[in-house]
C-alpha cells in the first residue's frame, strides 16, 4: 500500500511531467534532425527549366543536357 502512494506522489509531480515532456520534445526534435537536413539543395525540374530558359535569354542559345548540367552545378555556387 505505501508503494502504490510512492508511486502516485511521484506521478503526479510537475517536475516528472516537465522531465518527460522534455525527453520527448528532444527526441522528436533528433528524430526529426535525422530526417531532414537543413543543408540539403534539392534542384527541381521546374527551376532547372527556369535556369535554362534564363540561358537562352542571356545568351540565345538553347541550354542542352551537358549545358544544364553545368548551369546546374554552377547554380548553387551563385547563390550567395
Amino acid at each position: 500500500m505505501r508503494e502504490v502512494s510512492v508511486i502516485r506522489r511521484a506521478l503526479s509531480e510537475p517536475l516528472l511531467h516537465f522531465v518527460v515532456l522534455a525527453a520527448i520534445v528532444v527526441a522528436a526534435s533528433r528524430l526529426y534532425e535525422r530526417h531532414h537536413d537543413q543543408f540539403r539543395i534539392v534542384m527541381t525540374d521546374a527551376r532547372v527549366n527556369q535556369l535554362a530558359a534564363s540561358y537562352h535569354q542571356q545568351f540565345g542559345v538553347e541550354a542542352g543536357p551537358e549545358l544544364r548540367e553545368r548551369i546546374v552545378d554552377g547554380s548553387w555556387r551563385l547563390a550567395d
